[in-house]
């Protein structure tokens, strides 16, 4: 399977939370960055920047070891600049725990999520 948009549009990235909220009209027109599935999702987003500092690697980074840690799971993620994609291939080198995927698999267990 290959992951549509496995950094959730950028909400995977690390660079919103809740004192940054996306400023784009793109943004917030999706419904993905509605209050509703950011409040579900920022405790998400904590636990990829916590897994990152242990593995010395970004937000974004962990989440895409964490989607392609998924029996067969491809991602191909979008870039504008080059930077994200050295950034997207720093997700290749190193591996997840078991324990860390569980919890990431936790995190995310039951989130609702609404698209309209």
């Amino acid at each position: 399977m290959i992951a549509y948009s496995p950094l959730a549009q950028g909400l995977l990235t690390g660079k919103y939370d809740r004192d940054h909220l996306p400023a784009d009209k793109i943004r917030q027109r999706n419904p993905l960055f509605r209050e509703g599935n950011l409040v579900q999702v920022f405790p998400v987003i904590d636990l990829l920047r916590q897994i990152g500092k242990e593995h010395d690697a970004t937000p974004a980074q962990v989440a895409l070891r964490w989607v392609t840690a998924q029996e067969g799971v491809i991602a191909i993620p979008g870039v504008k600049r080059p930077e994200q994609v050295e950034e997207n291939a720093g997700a290749l080198d190193w591996s997840l725990s078991t324990d860390e995927l569980a919890r990431l698999d936790a995190a995310s267990t039951g989130l609702k999520l609404s698209y309209f």
